[in-house]
């Protein structure tokens, strides 16, 4: 979908046309004597006037050419509030403050700006505390520099409860197209991050992944058959240092919603006696060059970078899908409120969907393909069976005291 220069060429060339459909003034000397000169005369006048009829032809024709292309570029953007498009436009600029890589955002801005080239995109990237720090502080001085925010859903949370955003859903944020919705209008699920079991191909026989293809659910890592195998091989990601995996444990039980299948989870999980990290792309790296056979977890989008390279990492699909997603909020004060909106819609369409999961990480759009999509790589996982991290106490009442309850006997502190 394309919002390119030829509407505005169109509107040049009915403005050039309008002028060509005048009348054709012809002017004529008085009359003279000389016959000849009287024919020399009319020749002129007649070539003039067929030289007007030919312009205006031509500019016919160009406008009739034009004013098909707008129609087709409207059609192309019926995803857009043309209202909304023209306001932002008007605006001619948007500010996002994200934890994304700078790549990412370059490459962010430039697709939307191909989309809608009279909104100059320009960003700043850091770490979840400071953007927070920021944001609370703006916030404070009652003057907002940001649009948008774009970031993951438990900093999401921290700028809407405090009061630094305004409530806009995007038009596509339908359970039919979307399986995370916000009740609250605040946060625009788009994406998300996916932590995964991962193994190494190489260093399992071919009964072990039968095994590992076996496994349907995250308590499978768990039960007796796999601590079994896998006993005293097996890389984890430490729940005590909060990160992916104390997320996922977190809100496994909540889902489970089973406090006694939980806590023998945990026990079966400390019973394969794992080699604890505290950064799951190290820990991904090490399963590559053979330092252990499984880990407990990884992050998918490490996995399909690997795959570009050949690394010998794959991953096996449990459910409940647990993702960390990603989110898009627009600021109570936005210097530029429409084209941060737009951007809302522009990120929820197919061609945002295709920017982000260029990226690695997965669009959640429903039904649309990509390499890196949720339908593509998980599809027999249900959107029921998508859970989204930050809705377990674990990040709303005293992380370090859930840590220190719940991980830190089973695995010590990190």
């Amino acid at each position: 979908m394309k919002m390119e220069t030829g509407m505005a060429l169109s509107i040049v060339a009915i403005i050039l046309a309008a002028g060509g459909l005048g009348y054709t003034a012809v002017s004529i000397g008085p009359i003279s004597s000389d016959i000849s000169s009287l024919r020399a005369e009319l020749q002129t006048a007649q070539k003039e006037s067929k030289a007007q009829a030919d312009a205006t032809e031509k500019a016919l024709a160009e406008t009739t050419a034009a004013l098909a292309e707008s129609e087709a570029l409207l059609k192309e953007i019926t995803t857009y509030d043309r209202e909304l498009v023209a306001a932002a436009l008007k605006e001619g600029a948007l500010t996002i403050y994200s934890v994304r890589d700078q790549e990412d955002l370059v490459l962010f801005a430039q697709n939307f700006q191909k989309e809608f080239p009279g909104i100059k995109v320009t960003f700043l990237t850091a770490k979840n505390p400071e953007l927070i720090s920021r944001i609370t502080a703006e916030l404070k001085a009652n003057q907002q520099t940001w649009d948008i925010y774009d970031g993951s859903v438990t900093a999401g949370r921290l700028i809407v409860e405090s009061g630094a955003s305004q409530p806009y859903t995007s038009t596509q944020a339908t359970p039919e197209l979307f399986p995370l919705l916000d009740p609250t209008g605040n946060l625009n699920f788009f994406g998300a991050t996916i932590p995964v079991f991962i193994y190494n191909p190489n260093l399992v026989t071919d009964d072990e992944l039968k095994l590992i293809k076996s496994l349907k659910t995250w308590d499978d890592l768990s039960k007796p058959g796999f601590i079994e195998t896998f006993k005293g091989r097996v890389l984890m990601d430490h729940p005590s240092r909060g990160g992916p995996h104390a997320q996922v444990l977190a809100e496994l039980q909540t889902y489970w919603n089973d406090d006694n299948k939980w806590q023998a989870h945990m026990e079966g999980l400390a019973k394969l006696e794992p080699r604890l990290f505290k950064s799951t792309g190290q820990l991904g790296r090490l399963v590559e060059a053979e330092e252990g056979a499984v880990g407990i977890i990884g992050l998918l989008h490490d996995v399909l970078a690997g795959r570009e390279v050949g690394a010998p990492r794959e991953f096996q699909p449990l459910s409940p899908l647990v993702s960390n997603p990603s989110v898009a909020i627009v600021a109570k004060l936005a210097p530029h409120p429409n084209a941060a909106k737009l951007f809302v819609e522009w990120i929820m369409s197919p061609d945002g969907q295709a920017t982000y999961g260029s990226t690695l990480r997965s669009p959640i759009r429903l039904g649309f393909v990509h390499p890196s999509s949720l339908g593509v790589l998980f599809p027999d996982v249900s959107p029921d069976d998508i859970v989204a991290t930050n809705n377990h106490e674990y990040h709303f009442v005293d992380t370090t005291k859930f840590i220190r309850d719940n991980y830190e006997p089973l695995f010590g502190p990190a």
